[in-house]
């Protein structure tokens, strides 16, 4: 976001300007309101790049390594039910939590969540065995709130998910109301009054016409862009968690979430191609992606199970 603040602060440098200024504008009630009207928009802009500037993988990030700590602690957890079910010589109850052990890896996030639960009602059964097995009342509920925080944590990401993709478009659509104010109001008052206002009218241009413009194309910064959407069975249209999705010709790779959400953010402009691949599905046809300064670009894929062999 680092031109978008950048563009913000510009705005913000005409606002000042235009300030030092108040007999320029003393009476001219039209000039006041267009000037008014592009300060709140531009403080609008500014507090919502500010929400912009922390990326989302950070976010993912911390659901990442939350959902590794779970699937470490359902693993100890399944393996003391085990040894309860061998004390009680309970035979469906150890295959069950032989069936917990050996799947940990490859649960999706939701069964993950749902399974740590059904294991935390499990173990809270037996409390006399906590003292010879090694585990306690304490250890259950740490484990069941464990389960808890990731449920909220995969939620908290989705709802931010959604809530990023919307900021981005408010901030297209704020600087189109910005730049609409320059041309059709405070740019031709400049021009119509610099043989009165000198001074104002080159401090202005400096600002609005000159600034950045040093720089050489190759340097100039740009507005960064993301690509994001969802992976989907085609058939029954549910998320697919854990499908890979990567840019092609980059170095650049993802998996999919709980939702069967992806991002790529901080990519600068330019034609992307992305794909897609899971185990247990058809590849799909790779996307071609064409990202504007600030973009944000959807590429959902919904995948085709493969068929069982004919035997």
């Amino acid at each position: 976001m680092k031109s978008a603040v950048e563009r913000v602060d510009r705005y913000k440098s005409l606002l000042r300007i235009m300030d030092l200024y108040p007999d320029a504008l003393n009476g001219k009630s039209e000039i006041l309101a267009a000037k008014g009207n592009f300060a709140a928009t531009t403080e609008q802009l500014e507090g919502i790049i500010s929400d912009l500037v922390y990326p989302l993988a950070f976010v993912r990030r911390a659901q990442i390594d939350m959902r590794r700590r779970l699937r470490s602690e359902f693993q100890r957890m399944s393996r003391i039910g085990i040894l309860v079910a061998k004390k009680h010589n309970d035979q469906i109850m150890l295959s069950q939590m032989k069936g917990y052990r050996s799947m940990v890896y490859s649960l999706t996030s939701f069964r993950l969540r749902e399974s740590s639960f059904d294991l935390a009602d499990v173990l809270e059964a037996y409390p006399e065995d906590g003292e010879t097995i090694g585990f306690t009342a304490d250890d259950i509920t740490a484990f069941r709130q464990l389960a808890g925080n990731f449920a909220e944590t995969m939620q908290s990401v989705r709802e931010q998910f959604d809530d990023r993709r919307k900021k981005r478009q408010d901030v297209r659509d704020l600087f189109k109301v910005c730049d609409g104010i320059l041309k059709e109001s405070l740019d031709p008052f400049i021009q119509i009054n610099a043989a009165i206002f000198p001074d104002l009218a080159t401090a202005y241009k400096l600002i609005r016409y000159n600034s950045g413009k040093s720089k050489s194309a190759g340097t100039a910064a740009s507005e960064t862009a993301e690509i994001s959407g969802t992976v989907a069975d085609a058939s029954t249209n549910l998320p697919v968690e854990g499908a890979t999705v990567f840019v092609t010709a980059y170095n650049l790779l993802t998996e999919t979430d709980a939702d069967g959400m992806y991002i790529f953010d901080g990519l600068a402009p330019g034609e992307y191609r992305v794909a897609c691949s899971v185990n247990g599905y058809e590849p799909p046809a790779v996307q071609a992606v064409l990202l504007v300064e600030g973009g944000s670009t959807i590429a959902d894929f919904f995948l085709t199970a493969l068929q069982s062999p004919v035997t």
